[in-house]
């Protein structure tokens, strides 16, 4: 089966009524293609995103975010960590994640170095 052709504007306008209606979303590609909604759907994925992101970022207050690249013998070590805190039954949540493995090894560090206070966690 051929699909009908379809000007580029006609995709467009669907996209904005689906997001801007919200309860009108179509149940499959066919039905966006053919503009059949599905009245079942309430809420868009986008504003469930939408939500989710809001309650992380306010959970992500006081964080910060770098990125870098270490030495793959220094990543290779992080990781073999990160797998054997998972494989501990004992470890759980943060501990066991390479953010929480950092984490641990930088306040270590500046507080050796004296630029972490012991009650700064």
């Amino acid at each position: 089966m051929v699909p009908k052709k379809r000007k580029p504007d006609q995709f467009r306008s669907t996209g904005k009524n689906i997001l801007n209606n919200g309860g009108t979303l179509p149940n499959s590609v066919e039905g966006f293609l053919n503009d059949t909604p599905n009245a079942h759907l309430h809420t868009s994925t986008f504003t469930q995103i939408q939500h989710t992101s809001i309650e992380q970022n306010h959970n992500q207050d006081n964080l910060g975010r770098i990125h870098i690249q270490i030495r793959k013998d220094l990543a290779v070590a992080l990781l073999g960590l990160v797998f054997e805190r998972k494989s501990d039954p004992k470890i759980k949540g943060r501990q066991a994640t390479q953010r929480g493995i950092i984490e641990e090894a930088l306040e270590s560090y500046f507080k050796r170095k004296g630029l972490l206070k012991e009650n700064d966690d």
